[in-house]
């Protein structure tokens, strides 16, 4: 029982170091703003909805165990698309210019449904 939770806690702590990376990446990367909008956070987001519909589907259609679901949603998910990173970005822009916040607030949270929803009808 207790090897079995340490396996679980390093599945998510593997996952967590993916997904903390990948997002690094995908943000560093993407720095430029369209429109005083932070193209890196919305790309961050839309594509972590996106991976979390698709995965959710495949986790429940093919009847993966738990540590699967641990490394994949408590890991790499949630260390990619953490909701802390998006206020504090989300404050960031608020800073500058109320309107780009509530916009990017917005595209992030519809953006965000659409691509849970077309993940999940990938699959």
């Amino acid at each position: 029982m207790i090897k079995s939770s340490f396996f679980q806690v390093g599945m998510v702590a593997l996952g967590g170091a993916f997904g903390a990376i990948l997002r690094d990446v995908v943000a560093n990367t993407s720095m430029t703003r369209f429109m005083g909008l932070p193209i890196g956070l919305l790309i961050v987001n839309t594509f972590g909805c996106l991976l979390a519909g698709v995965l959710q589907v495949v986790i429940v259609k093919y009847q993966l165990g738990s540590y699967w679901h641990s490394f994949l949603f408590t890991g790499l998910i949630s260390s990619f698309t953490t909701f802390s990173a998006l206020i504090l970005q989300f404050d960031q822009i608020l800073k500058e210019n109320i309107l780009h916040m509530i916009a990017a607030a917005i595209l992030s949270i519809v953006l965000g449904i659409l691509a849970y929803r077309v993940g999940g009808l990938l699959v």
